[in-house]
């Protein structure tokens, strides 16, 4: 019998349709606690310790079910408020990945560009807020791109992330100044209300930590690891581990969740030299217990659970 373990990701899990942001993309909460009760019934849902066992031993004794483990990522202040007392009432754990800037109330430009599109619903009018940074040479080389754009994301329109692309990749270091000047100009002047509000805290991981549940790595700054230099990525890695060695929330053998599911051969020679035994994708679909790609763990999308059970 093939044995099936299922990785499920969820980032945000709040009351999203009455909120301030409606348009935001996330789980709603009391879908969230359908899914859990779901989960709960089909399958084994694994805590640290049974993870790190069935990878190294293959088996967990007296289970025949397929395995499952909850993983949330970014470490937003949805994980304590919704969804901590779920998993909690349930006596089952989660796999949460904060990153070190957004505990120390950093907003990170992920999460920036999701408020800005959260609320603006016109992806034209953002469009034009970018191209007014630009030369006008420039934003005529970026309107060829967006006519050959192809969309590989299922939950964006072609719009939202071509305005993703443009904001996380193609402007490179002039991101930072033209993502601070539309986050200010359309969501907010006070970052650090905004932050606090929005991230867990470093008091919450620990927590969430004394819980049982798991903190594991997403990095510094969450940024795409496959495209920045050796010793930056390193660092982004190791500020990471230091960081939860310093709450004493550490675990010896470690997980690493990719922010934006980037990797390459040389991230994962890195991770395989710090004791991590496990990298999380965004690659969609379950992971064969006896063929499992440690460093390459499938997860499939919360928006997608439902169709794990027809």
């Amino acid at each position: 019998m093939i044995k099936k373990i299922y990785f499920i990701t969820y980032h945000y899990v709040r009351p999203i349709k009455n909120s301030k942001y409606p348009n935001l993309k996330g789980l709603e909460y009391k879908k969230f606690v359908k899914q859990l009760d779901l989960l709960k019934k089909k399958f084994h849902i694994l805590d640290y310790d049974e993870l790190l066992n069935l990878i190294n031993k293959k088996s967990l004794k007296n289970d025949n079910k397929d395995k499952c483990i909850l993983t949330f990522d970014d470490g937003y202040k949805d994980n304590i408020k919704y969804v901590y007392p779920e998993l909690k009432k349930r006596k089952i754990s989660g796999f949460f990945f904060p990153t070190v800037k957004s505990t120390n109330m950093e907003v990170l430009n992920v999460n920036k560009i999701q408020f800005l599109l959260a609320k603006e619903r016109s992806a034209k009018k953002i469009l034009n807020q970018i191209y007014f940074q630009l030369p006008d040479s420039e934003i005529k080389d970026i309107k060829k791109k967006e006519k050959k754009f192809i969309n590989n994301h299922p939950y964006d329109s072609k719009n939202i992330s071509f305005i993703k692309y443009l904001l996380n990749i193609y402007l490179g270091k002039r991101r930072e100044k033209i993502i601070n000047i539309l986050f200010k100009k359309l969501v907010t002047k006070n970052k650090l209300s905004f932050a606090k509000k929005l991230y867990l805290s470093k008091k919450d991981l620990v927590e969430l930590h004394k819980n049982k549940m798991y903190i594991g790595c997403h990095g510094t700054s969450h940024v795409h690891l496959d495209q920045i230099n050796k010793k930056t990525f390193e660092f982004e890695i190791n500020e990471n581990i230091k960081f939860l060695k310093r709450l004493k929330i550490f675990r010896k053998e470690w997980i690493m969740c990719y922010p934006f599911g980037a990797y390459n051969k040389s991230v994962i020679n890195f991770l395989k030299k710090k004791n991590c035994f496990l990298g999380l994708t965004v690659k969609s679909g379950f992971n064969v217990l006896n063929k499992i790609k440690k460093f390459e763990i499938r997860r499939i999308d919360c928006n997608e659970v439902e169709k794990m059970f027809n």
